[in-house]
């Protein structure tokens, strides 16, 4: 094995091991004190932007291997239980979206900065605020018609025609958390 600051051969055996002297050891460990070695950690940003991360509950964030189509799947049986006990029509579902869309924007934007991701994948309310946009033309409201939105929504957001993919010259923050 070779010191990690010199790069000399070390026996196992060395009473200095791994390092090849006294010497090297005390650089090793003056690089710790003087912060030249760090530990990473979550970014600070995000441990203080709670919110970013978890606004709407839920439906920023999503751990799974396929999150979009998680995220997708969420809104749609959000969408069936307020169609069923709320009675919401089609109309609702685009204002709902309305409604959440700057409040998205930023959220996304946040997150992306904070992660360093341009397009954080554990993001998805903009496949939620999608899906409810999709589904607003799911007419009459039953299970075929949910479930053509579905597809349909996830084919298009994977697929990406041309004209949806011009979003992404906008602002960052507006095309990062609406066309993924």
């Amino acid at each position: 094995m070779n010191c990690p600051i010199c790069k000399k051969e070390v026996a196992p055996g060395d009473p200095e091991f791994p390092f090849c002297s006294e010497r090297c050891r005390i650089i090793d460990l003056g690089n710790w004190a003087t912060g030249k070695y760090v530990i990473p950690s979550p970014s600070r940003k995000m441990k203080k932007n709670h919110s970013a991360r978890c606004f709407p509950p839920g439906l920023v964030r999503v751990r799974s291997h396929c999150p979009r189509t998680a995220g997708s799947l969420a809104a749609l049986l959000i969408a069936i239980a307020l169609h069923a006990y709320a009675g919401f029509a089609w109309w609702h579902f685009l204002l709902l979206a309305a409604i959440g869309f700057w409040p998205a924007v930023w959220a996304a934007g946040v997150t992306a900065r904070a992660t360093g991701i341009e397009d954080p994948g554990f993001v998805v309310i903009d496949e939620v605020l999608g899906q409810w946009i999709a589904l607003a033309g799911a007419h009459p409201f039953n299970w075929k018609s949910c479930l053509a939105a579905f597809a349909l929504f996830r084919l298009f957001d994977i697929w990406k025609p041309r004209r949806c993919a011009s979003w992404r010259r906008c602002p960052a923050d507006l095309a990062s958390s609406w066309t993924t």
